[in-house]
């Protein structure tokens, strides 16, 4: 198996989509998505698809794509959101770039988020420096670092650095804590030729259906600035962690709404 694809999902109106489209991203290599769900079962048109997992858990997003990296066969990994819609040929380009960097190197597969007539919109490398984003500016930040928010990297270096921190509940500031202590450790941050993955939304404060994750986010926020708001609690963290951290994250996540339904 070459790439594993981790999906923490509960639209699973969606997935049909992402799996076939997936099948354009990918396909000149060998893959498998991994759906990570409270959903009990996969949809009716997943029934003969056999590079499909799926694994059922009412945790936090981050629990969610944690777990999900334990069941990756692939010998390189990725991840992927349920809202988006993957571009054509983006993981075969990249994946025959990463094989030839070093074992601890990592690509960048940059995304776009906005309405669907921004579809052929991509951002620059300066997006993805952390002296872009004011809320980045902080003493524990190395300006020069990336945020590679979604990466391309072999399996089996995720797991030595320990992945993602389930201490967070959403995936966003444990991404970007896991971009920066891979940079700690030493890896290039390369970046995908086009875009991976183009996301029709973007997070409104004012849409109640949204509050788990608001709610999710501003309390990561805070041990994230824990953590990079000051020069000695940066240097502090250690690079890698436990990778079965996520055993400690609730087996139910509190916040959890109701699953969505398809939109009319």
């Amino acid at each position: 198996m070459d790439v594993s694809i981790v999906m923490p999902g509960i639209r699973t109106y969606r997935w049909w989509d992402v799996y076939t489209q997936l099948g354009i991203c990918c396909s000149e290599h060998s893959w498998e998505l991994i759906i990570v769900t409270p959903s009990r079962d996969l949809p009716s048109e997943f029934k003969d698809v056999s590079n499909v997992k799926h694994v059922q858990d009412h945790g936090t997003p981050s629990r969610a794509l944690q777990l999900g990296t334990t069941h990756a066969d692939g010998e390189y990994l990725t991840w992927i959101t349920d809202d988006g819609i993957p571009m054509y040929n983006c993981i075969d380009n990249s994946l025959e770039g990463l094989k030839t960097m070093r074992d601890i190197d990592v690509v960048c597969m940059r995304y776009d988020e906005g309405p669907s007539y921004a579809m052929d919109r991509q951002h620059d490398m300066r997006y993805w420096k952390a002296s872009t984003h004011k809320d980045m500016h902080l003493d524990g930040v190395n300006q020069e670092w990336f945020l590679p928010m979604i990466m391309l990297l072999r399996t089996d270096f995720y797991r030595r650095m320990g992945g993602i921190d389930c201490r967070f509940e959403h995936t966003n500031f444990n991404l970007i804590d896991l971009g920066f202590r891979v940079q700690r450790y030493g890896s290039t941050v390369y970046f995908s030729m086009s875009t991976y993955l183009k996301v029709n939304g973007v997070m409104s404060r004012r849409n109640p259906n949204n509050s788990a994750v608001i709610a999710a986010s501003d309390s990561d926020r805070k041990l994230f600035m824990s953590i990079y708001s000051t020069k000695e609690t940066a240097d502090a963290r250690p690079t890698t962690i436990a990778y079965d951290n996520w055993k400690d994250s609730p087996e139910v996540w509190d916040r959890r709404q109701s699953i969505p339904s398809e939109p009319e």
